[in-house]
């Protein structure tokens, strides 16, 4: 489900408001979000380090992305 929204958002952003690259980021151990990454066709661009800490653990964060088709 959240990959066909997904989609859709990205439909918007490329067609309706001309934009030419859609990022998603992600704590790196959510395989779960980095798997909808995946599926929409995005590549990983990079991992930023000690991006948050949460319960006090640090995480790193994935940033994946894609860019509009010519």
């Amino acid at each position: 489900m959240i990959t066909k929204v997904c989609k859709h958002l990205i439909s918007i952003v490329f067609n309706e408001l001309y934009m030419e690259k859609v990022q998603l980021t992600s704590v790196e151990y959510n395989l779960p979000s980095r798997a909808v990454a995946q599926r929409l066709g995005m590549t990983l661009k990079g991992i930023v380090t000690n991006t948050e800490k949460r319960n006090g653990r640090i995480m790193d964060h994935t940033v994946n992305g894609l860019f509009k088709e010519s």
